[in-house]
């Protein structure tokens, strides 16, 4: 289906030459089709009620994608209750647009303020290539998707938002992967005795999630209560059943500011939490950059590790353990502010590994999103073995990740260059490639999208860049496929734990997929 500003519900929306005009009547008109997903693409312009009697909320429908031409070119504005999209069902894509609202959090009240984004108990969402910015908000945060069993984002940016107690993102998922998503400039201004003043990000990772290249950065929190906080972190299941193994690679949370007692509240129940290569720096709270409360003593867990990670901040202490079960941390290769002593761990077991330092980053500007100049210590000091760390092959700047024969400390790698994303914004027309689940064990599905008839290979590559099997190469029909892959290469032979990457080609366009295979 077609959509577009200046269309008419009349039309039969099957073309872009005869779009509807609102996002409502080509989600109530298509179908819902496990077997052939199907997709409304939205047309450059402004969405509201005000200019084209937009009407909101749209709840999509299961297995229907809605998309935009790109975050400058389709804007999507609530000016009226209850908000602007619901994920509640399975499989639903939402992409390439902003997102904002003119809708002040007055009219609705302190509780049930809008949001742009809302979700609960959805499977397989994909939200990427979003802006979502210049919401003001109560209660809830302007992205609030929560009780979710899979999650993907990619390039989705929350910035400029206001709110009473949250104002940034909320994702709660089973399994959750992100990246490159950015958590900006966001500010809340009331008080909660609860605890649920958030203006960054509010995330509960339960499974086997995976989180690369996210920046949380300049969001402020004006309220001293101390157990509010600008992010807070939950991290493994509850479920006997369900082991959780949570990662942070490359990513930066960095100039945030809490009067609490803490910027980062962070609470591990069962499985692992790690922080591989990621950069804290120029946060201030009243108390630390990073306080941990393990409040139940669901097992296995196997502990908090920090790996190649830099902590410089403006707070007492950069990790604070305040469990009330047991809750080791290991640090290792990491630059610590005031070293072992800038961690404040009375009741628990600290394992202060090897390669740890407490010397001047030498950071620059913010603007710069803390780069190191020549001769910082956090050059080539990571560990000389990366193996097991599920590092990505770029950095935070996509730039290859490990360079110069050893990796750095930090979410940037000095002096490397440049790789290609392996993803590009999506465009209008629908060429798309998507896998579910990633990362996967033993199979994944890696579903894509052709506008037109053509010639179309699909093959899976190494790290090294290196052909490990072609799942397709033929002629094919427009619409959607899948094709599933079991992990094995051109001979039948099981590949091992690893980074891969899809690509697909049809014709002179190209697709790249990360995949991600966890043993």
């Amino acid at each position: 289906m077609y959509v577009s500003p200046d269309g008419n519900d009349a039309n039969s929306g099957l073309s872009p030459t005869e779009p509807l005009r609102t996002i409502w009547q080509a989600n109530y008109i298509i179908s819902s089709n496990p077997d052939q997903p199907r997709t409304i693409y939205l047309a450059p312009g402004e969405y509201s009620k005000l200019l084209n009697r937009q009407r909101f909320g749209v709840g999509i429908k299961p297995y229907v994608s809605i998309i935009g031409a790109g975050v400058d070119e389709t804007t999507v504005k609530l000016e009226s209750a209850p908000g602007l999209f619901g994920v509640y069902h399975p499989n639903v894509r939402l992409s390439g647009m902003t997102l904002t609202s003119d809708y002040p959090v007055s009219h609705s009240g302190y509780t049930w303020s809008p949001t742009v984004i809302r979700g609960t108990y959805p499977t397989d969402i994909i939200l990427d290539n979003l802006r979502i910015t210049g919401v003001e908000t109560g209660r809830l945060s302007p992205l609030n998707v929560i009780i979710a069993e899979r999650v993907s984002m990619r390039n989705v940016v929350v910035e400029n938002n206001l709110g009473y107690t949250m104002s940034g993102m909320q994702v709660e998922s089973l399994d959750l992967v992100m990246e490159d998503c950015i958590v900006r400039n966001n500010h809340v201004t009331a008080d909660d005795p609860d605890g649920h003043v958030i203006p960054g990000i509010h995330l509960s990772a339960k499974g086997q999630s995976r989180i690369n290249g996210l920046i949380v950065m300049n969001n402020v929190n004006d309220y001293g209560y101390d157990w509010n906080r600008t992010g807070m972190i939950l991290s493994g299941a509850t479920q006997e059943e369900v082991y959780s193994d949570v990662r942070f690679t490359n990513c930066l949370f960095a100039n945030n500011t809490s009067l609490s007692g803490t910027n980062f509240r962070i609470s591990p129940y069962r499985g692992r939490l790690s922080f591989i290569n990621c950069t804290f720096a120029d946060n201030s709270s009243a108390g630390s950059t990073l306080t941990f409360e393990r409040l139940s003593n669901y097992e296995p867990f196997d502990g908090i590790y920090f790996i190649n990670t830099a902590l410089w901040d403006s707070t007492a202490y950069e990790i604070r353990n305040v469990s009330y079960v047991p809750c080791p941390i290991e640090i290792n290769y990491s630059l610590v502010r005031g070293g072992i002593d800038g961690i404040y761990t009375p009741n628990h077991e600290l394992i202060w590994g090897e390669g740890n330092i407490n010397l001047d980053p030498m950071f620059l500007s913010p603007e710069s999103y803390y780069e190191v100049a020549l001769g910082s210590p956090l050059i080539n000091a990571g560990t000389p073995d990366t193996t097991g760390l599920g590092l990505p092959v770029h950095d935070i700047f996509h730039r290859a990740r490990v360079w110069d024969g050893r990796v750095d400390i930090g979410c940037h790698e000095f002096g490397s260059v440049g790789i290609a994303p392996e993803d590009e914004p999506i465009p209008p027309l629908g060429l798309a490639l998507h896998s579910f689940p990633n990362p996967f064990n033993p199979e994944t599905t890696i579903r894509f999208n052709l506008p037109e008839n053509g010639h179309t290979t699909v093959r899976v590559y190494n790290a090294r860049g290196q052909l490990v099997c072609t799942l397709l190469d033929g002629e094919m029909p427009a619409g959607y496929h899948d094709i599933v892959w079991d992990g094995r290469d051109n001979y039948g032979s099981a590949i091992g734990s690893g980074v891969y990457l899809c690509r697909m080609q049809t014709g002179s366009a190209t697709r790249v997929r990360k995949l991600l295979l966890l043993k």
